[in-house]
C-alpha cells in the first residue's frame, strides 16, 4: 500500500523541463544557433537588425514545424509572418517609401503592379481595423 495515496509519488515528474526537447530554454537547434553569430532575441520587437529578425523568424518557424501538426501550421505561422513584416518595416524604414509609391485609389493605378500594391495596402488596413 502507498499510505492512502492513490496517485503515487508524482513529485518526481514535476520538473517537466527535462522531458521537453531542448531543455528548459527550448527554441531552435543549439548547433544552428551557435553556428550563426546572431543572437536570437525573445521577441521581434527586441530585434535591431534584419539579421536578428531573420534569426527570430527562423526560430519561430522551427518551433511551429516541430510542435504543430502540418495541417495547422499555416494558422500558427500567419501571426509570426505578420510580426516579422511589421518589424522588418520598422527596422528598414521601408514603410514611408511604400506609402509614397502606392496609389491612393484604384483609379490612380496605371499598371497591374500598382493595382496589386494598392490592394495589398487596403487589405492590410481592413485586417487592422475591421473585426
Amino acid at each position: 500500500s502507498q499510505g492512502g495515496s492513490a496517485g503515487g509519488d508524482y513529485k518526481q515528474y514535476m520538473d517537466y523541463s527535462k522531458y521537453m526537447k531542448g531543455g528548459a530554454q527550448g527554441g531552435g537547434s543549439p548547433a544552428i544557433l551557435a553556428a550563426s553569430n546572431v543572437s536570437v532575441t525573445a521577441s521581434a520587437a527586441d530585434c535591431n537588425t534584419t539579421e536578428q529578425l531573420k534569426a527570430w523568424h527562423e526560430q519561430q518557424v522551427e518551433r511551429i514545424d516541430e510542435y504543430t501538426p502540418k495541417a495547422y501550421q499555416h494558422f500558427a505561422q500567419a501571426p509570426i509572418d505578420d510580426e516579422y513584416r511589421k518589424n522588418l518595416v520598422r527596422i528598414t524604414g521601408e514603410s514611408e517609401q511604400v506609402k509614397a509609391r502606392t496609389p491612393k485609389s484604384a483609379l490612380d493605378c496605371k499598371t497591374e503592379l500598382q493595382l496589386k500594391a494598392w490592394r495589398k495596402a487596403n487589405d492590410e488596413q481592413i485586417k487592422q481595423y475591421v473585426p
